[in-house]
């Protein structure tokens, strides 16, 4: 975890290995799934080669944030019922069923980010931005707004995004302040510097 920025290639080879040790706990699974994610969905573009990794993990009890990260992984895979079977695990706990699926698509659209266009992206953002205005207040506010957070970040580093373009501009400063409501919803007064200054180190992984 301390070098995948450094050594990727290095961290993608010790990934099989992390991730079928005895040794690895439940409590860090969420966090291995989230550096398969990351190294070899997010920078690869092999979320097939992710997936496969994931679906090996005791998922029967796994918790919201390890079968979010799962979720996306088989979505981006390809693996509509291997997606859907994890969701429905999910709100078979609880969840708010909405929350949920605007939890997923956003950790789709995070994923996909690097494959996706900027036209088609930033409709399907705005299309979600106007669902979470509607969210109600709950246990997913934090991995909403770390979300939120990471692909506004991500979208401000585009080189073909024009800030001055007045619709671009709206739906970037839209993300950000609906970060920055659930980021204060979630109640915790550390969250709310990642919403005015960008991300956590990581944080897609914590929540």
């Amino acid at each position: 975890m301390r070098t995948h920025d450094d050594r990727p290639d290095e961290a993608i080879a010790q990934l099989p290995g992390l991730l079928a040790s005895p040794d690895l706990s439940a409590a860090a699974l969420p966090r291995a799934a989230w550096l398969a994610n990351h190294l070899l969905g997010e920078k690869k573009g092999d979320w097939r080669g992710a997936w496969a990794l994931l679906k090996r993990l005791p998922l029967a009890e796994a918790g919201p944030v390890l079968l979010r990260h799962c979720a996306v992984a088989a979505t981006l895979a390809g693996d509509a019922l291997g997606s859907w079977q994890l969701e429905r695990q999910w709100l078979a706990g609880g969840a708010n069923a909405e929350c949920v699926r605007l939890a997923l698509r956003l950790g789709v659209l995070q994923g996909a980010q690097g494959s996706t266009p900027l036209p088609g992206l930033l409709s399907e953002f705005s299309a979600l931005l106007a669902a979470l205005e509607l969210c109600e207040a709950g246990e997913l506010d934090a991995a909403l707004a770390s979300l939120l957070t990471n692909i506004v970040s991500a979208l401000l580093e585009r080189d073909e995004l024009d800030i001055r373009d007045p619709s671009c501009a709206e739906i970037l400063l839209s993300g950000a302040r609906i970060a920055r409501l659930l980021w204060g919803r979630a109640g915790n007064w550390v969250n709310h510097e990642p919403a005015g200054g960008g991300p956590p180190s990581g944080s897609g992984g914590g929540v």
